[in-house]
């Protein structure tokens, strides 16, 4: 378990987050005073030539650096002595600390808006409401301006899907075999014995990407079933259709690059304000690559985590839930790590990260902790306004989908509804005709990946998941952050 600070060298401040855990969801709850404090002391950090471009630098080398100390802990095993374990671990947890005290810039700016609003964003679209006076317009040229070129971890694995999906689709056998009624294990257990090789793909592109679901503890939430799950659809869609998409996704970089000229010039752009967009734009980018970091360096460092619990007597979930000091007391000097404790932390717990270090609470003391949430009433009202996180129109079928269970619902073409996306998510993401949240900004998941996938989305609505209900049809028009409801579910 870990928190994260800002780096003291950033001289923006510091903000003390509580992050209450449970279940596999995670609520980070702040001092607003603070948050807007550090918020628009970035802002002007921002201005400052050549601030960004080092920060984005030191994000990218620390990332780099967390992936290695990931794969480094992997390695471990019975052979390490514990002092060489304890050396793992603290390289990790070093690492970590740093690549997160830059990675939380992005957050600060979404929070510090009192609608989630990122405060870029906002001074951004009041830029261009003076340049581009179409509200269609300046949403696209806002999109395109803030997106970024390079392409994500989330972006290969589709890619590679794709690559693998088409391969497959070429198969007979495979395909008749996907496209069967059986349920996933029998089908990939007639994929080895009858298609092997479209077996080896499949089994090849879990190895390679399961891990981009793992969150704070394994399993990864990506198993064979769901794998097996996505190549059955995938393969219905046709190799030609599907060699067409791998086209048009490998030419999508250099595309785009074109795009952000061409928007660029048309709008008449000063130098000044067109890097403060490519600077949100890369924001919200290196804020992904950090996160696909955390995910694959603690999917990495199962073996680590593995041998430290079968000398404690723990199993690997327990002994993710200690926090990198107690696992280290452990090894350095033989304290204990009591089973109990890790698995009421499992249950549920509360993490406070403050500069001076983390404090975590289970129990009573951690409900007493966490913030009461005032009990709105909430209108079925038609209409709903949130931020616009990735322009365009989408109309569909209402799904409200929280958890893993709740991606079942999902059919291509509806509209998702969530609290706030994460990975475990993704699957019914990729589905949607548009996403609304409830929560998060700019650089939330839901912001990033609607984004990857050119999917419209809407953010912050604050209350979309209470306001609408399975079955309802709406309309949202990302571009001006509006979701329109068509008609009720009977």
């Amino acid at each position: 378990m870990l928190g994260g600070t800002l780096d003291p060298a950033l001289e923006i401040g510091q903000v003390e987050w509580l992050c209450h855990f449970r279940e596999r969801r995670v609520t980070m709850y702040y001092s607003e005073e603070k948050v807007a404090a550090a918020g628009h002391r970035i802002l002007e950090r921002l201005e400052e030539p050549g601030f960004w471009p080092e920060v984005a630098r030191k994000t990218r080398e620390r990332i780099r650096e967390l992936r290695a100390a990931g794969e480094r802990a992997r390695l471990a095993g019975e052979k390490n002595s514990n002092q060489e374990l304890a050396g793992l671990a603290r390289n990790l947890q070093t690492k970590h600390i740093a690549m997160m005290q830059l990675r939380t810039i992005p957050n600060i700016l979404d929070y510090a808006h009192p609608r989630h609003k990122n405060l870029i964003q906002e001074r951004l679209e009041n830029l261009l409401s003076g340049v581009e006076p179409d509200e269609q317009r300046a949403a696209h040229a806002f999109t395109v301006l803030t997106s970024w070129p390079e392409g994500t971890d989330a972006t290969e694995e589709f890619l590679d899907a794709l690559r693998t999906g088409s391969s497959i689709a070429r198969n007979p056998q495979a395909v008749k075999i996907l496209a069967s009624e059986q349920d996933p294990e029998e089908k990939m257990t007639q994929l080895r014995s009858q298609a092997p090789e479209a077996a080896r793909a499949i089994e090849e592109h879990r190895r390679k990407f399961e891990w981009l679901s793992y969150i704070f503890t394994g399993p990864p939430g990506w198993d064979m079933l769901y794998f097996t799950g996505l190549f059955s659809e995938m393969v219905g869609h046709g190799a030609d259709k599907l060699e067409a998409e791998v086209r048009a996704r490998q030419t999508h970089g250099s595309e785009l690059e074109k795009e952000i000229a061409r928007v660029r010039e048309e709008l008449g752009l000063e130098e000044r304000d067109f890097q403060l967009f490519r600077a949100l734009g890369e924001m919200v980018f290196v804020k992904t690559l950090g996160k696909e970091a955390t995910m694959q360096a603690m999917y990495n460092a199962e073996g680590l985590f593995r041998e430290i619990g079968r000398r404690a007597g723990l199993n690997l979930v327990q002994t993710q839930f200690f926090a990198y000091d107690e696992l280290l007391a452990f090894l350095e000097r033989g304290e204990p790590l009591p089973a109990g404790i890790a698995t009421e932390r499992g249950r549920e717990c509360v993490m406070i990260t403050t500069p001076s270090g983390n404090q975590i609470l289970v129990g009573e003391e951690a409900k007493r902790a966490v913030p009461e949430k005032k009990e709105e009433v909430i209108e079925l009202v038609d209409e709903l306004h949130g931020t616009c996180a990735s322009a365009g129109y989408g109309k569909g079928i209402v799904r409200i989908v929280n958890t893993v269970a709740d991606t079942e619902k999902m059919q291509q073409g509806n509209i998702l509804v969530s609290e706030m996306t994460n990975p475990d998510l993704v699957s019914a993401m990729k589905k949607a005709a548009a996403i609304v949240t409830d929560r998060g900004g700019l650089t939330a998941h839901a912001a990033i990946v609607s984004r990857e996938f050119h999917i419209p989305c809407v953010v912050g609505t604050q209350f979309a998941t209470k306001a609408l209900k399975d079955g309802d049809e709406v309309e949202v028009d990302a571009s001006k952050g509006i979701v329109r409801v068509l008609s009720r579910a009977g």
